[in-house]
């Protein structure tokens, strides 16, 4: 019995860690997708600027559409020496879909070649939820294994069983005092 009570410890003393880290952590990544991700420059070298969609177009037949923007934007090379470009791209049709002509979008450009750019903006997902999904899965897991123990020792109502063999126990330890003291007594 004592064995397993060690091991129940230890079992609430690691879940409440592990509970506690993915908490931090989960509530981190939060914090940072929410905050810092905009701060950052955009990976690979390329350079982020602001854009301004001048057309919109759907090419192709009807059975086989295509669609591309044509994006006016200002580079700027390593001399300071500023450029404004015009550069066309396709897109997919939910891009297409998303955006209007004049509208300001950010882009990373490549500073070697500054025809090659991309869109910064993630126009596959409407749902914000989804840029959020791992801070709040390591949130609901940490909060979660926070009350495991609670959790097991409810279910198990170990504190009731465990009141009941002190009492039982006891009751014989008195049932056999009584017991010696007859056998003494004869």
């Amino acid at each position: 019995m004592v064995a397993q009570d060690n091991i129940w410890r230890d079992i609430r003393r690691a879940s409440r860690i592990i509970g506690a880290l993915l908490t931090i952590v989960g509530g981190l990544v939060i914090a940072f997708q929410g905050f810092a991700t905009d701060m950052l420059p955009p990976a690979d070298g390329f350079v982020r600027a602001d854009a301004i969609i001048t057309r919109i177009e759907q090419r192709g037949t009807f059975r086989d559409p295509t669609f591309a923007i044509t994006l006016a934007y200002t580079v700027t090379d390593t001399d300071g020496r500023s450029e404004d470009l015009r550069s066309g791209k396709r897109v997919e049709f939910d891009v297409y879909d998303a955006l209007s002509e004049g509208e300001t979008v950010t882009i990373g450009y490549n500073p070697s070649d500054p025809y090659e750019w991309r869109l910064l903006a993630d126009f596959h997902s409407n749902n914000k939820l989804n840029d959020y999904a791992l801070g709040l899965l390591m949130v609901l897991f940490g909060g979660f294994s926070l009350i495991f123990p609670t959790i097991v020792r409810l279910a198990s109502r170990e504190d009731d069983f465990r009141y009941l063999e002190d009492k039982e126990s006891i009751e014989q330890k008195g049932q056999n005092l009584k017991n010696y003291d007859k056998i003494t007594q004869r």
